[in-house]
C-alpha cells in the first residue's frame, strides 16, 4: 500500500489517497476508512489531472530513462571518492 498526500495536487489544495492492489482494497468497505481531505471536489479534479499527466506524459518511463543516463554518468566518474553507485530511476 502506498499513501499519497499533498504532492499529488502540486500543493494547490489538500489531497490524500492510497494505492493498493485489489486483494487489499476489496477488504475495505464503506465506513471502514476516513480521510481528512476526502470528498473535496476541487482536490479530486486536481488529483485526477495530475494522474492523467503522469500517464499521458509517461513520466515514470522518463524517470527510468533519465535515471539510467544519470547512473551511467556517475559510474563513468573515475574517483576514489566514489565507492558505489546504486540507482533505481529517479524515484
Amino acid at each position: 500500500m502506498v499513501t499519497l498526500g499533498k504532492a499529488i495536487s502540486a500543493g494547490i489544495t489538500p489531497v490524500s489517497g492510497i494505492l493498493a492492489n485489489d486483494e487489499i482494497m476489496m477488504t475495505v468497505g464503506p465506513g471502514d476508512h476516513g480521510s481528512t481531505y476526502g470528498g473535496n471536489a476541487l482536490g479530486m479534479a486536481i488529483a485526477q489531472a495530475a494522474v492523467e499527466a503522469l500517464v499521458e506524459e509517461d513520466m515514470t518511463g522518463n524517470s527510468l530513462r533519465v535515471g539510467a543516463h544519470l547512473e551511467a554518468g556517475l559510474r563513468a566518474i573515475d574517483s576514489p571518492l566514489i565507492q558505489e553507485v546504486r540507482a533505481r530511476g529517479l524515484f
